[in-house]
């Protein structure tokens, strides 16, 4: 197959990273050629911009990126917000609500700020490692705070107590919210008008880039709409069903350099 895409759209955990959460010398590596070549590359993920900053840093990437499955674009080198779209604080409100009357955790993400139940909550360290989040404690009831949210992470370290988290909060808000899972724990609740797909294009539109020439990889129920519009999108071994039915090609996992041999098979190896 030939195929020359001049943007590369990425999601980091559970693609890029492996399961310790670093960079391969040879994932670096070979992205540090692939911009050297004059190709976008792209993070697409489900993280906060803080939280993703290093990566960001250390692949050396300077296109606008997308975070919070697609709520936020954001220019990594000016850290100036170029789309976002936000959960009105009532229903922020009510989610929280409802999250608190079934015992369940929920964090909010502001743009900039997590705001988290309260310090020394279990679920805290989601984004513990993180530089530069602002981050607060909510009481139960966060009516007064108006909080608007890119997005809402719940979680629970149970598979029972998680699977029914996610099945009430969908029956709950239907149309409301869009769900995605992430690590077997975490439900990441964002605007419905919201997804990775949506964020790459509003980055492949600024850049003068069309879908067709998009080279997307992915891992999680949330990248399969990325997967689909990207011109050939490539799904890690790890990846979830979802995930590799959307894709056109399977590589190694993230712990196995998928991402860079995929990279030096349509790139590195041609002159």
């Amino acid at each position: 197959m030939l195929f020359f895409p001049k943007m590369i759209a990425l999601d980091i955990d559970g693609t890029l990273l492996d399961d310790r959460g670093l960079l391969s010398v040879r994932s670096k590596r070979a992205l540090a050629l692939t911009i050297e070549r004059g190709v976008k590359v792209v993070i697409a993920t489900g993280r906060m911009f803080a939280s993703a900053r290093h990566v960001i840093s250390e692949i050396g990437t300077t296109s606008p990126c997308v975070f919070c499955g697609g709520a936020a674009v954001v220019d990594p080198l000016t850290a100036e917000t170029l789309f976002l779209r936000e959960i009105d604080a009532e229903l922020v409100s009510e989610i929280v609500a409802f999250y608190h009357k079934n015992g369940w955790r929920v964090q909010i993400c502001e743009a900039d700020a997590l705001w988290i139940p309260f310090e020394g909550d279990a679920g805290q360290s989601v984004y513990d490692s993180a530089a530069r989040i602002n981050r607060f404690s909510f009481e139960d009831d966060v009516r007064a705070l108006e909080i608007k949210a890119v997005k809402l992470l719940g979680y629970s370290a149970e598979p029972d107590g998680y699977r029914s988290m996610f099945f009430k909060t969908r029956e709950r808000f239907r149309d409301r919210l869009r769900l995605g899972r992430s690590r077997g724990k975490f439900i990441e609740m964002t605007h419905p008008m919201v997804n990775k797909a949506h964020g790459a294009d509003v980055v492949a539109r600024f850049l003068g880039i069309g879908s067709k020439d998009v080279l997307a990889f992915g891992d999680a129920s949330n990248d399969s709409q990325l997967l689909r519009w990207a011109g050939h999108g490539v799904a890690v071994s790890n990846s979830c069903a979802a995930a590799k039915v959307a894709a056109d090609e399977i590589c190694p996992s993230n712990n196995e350099d998928g991402v860079a041999k995929t990279l030096e098979k349509y790139l590195l190896q041609r002159r």
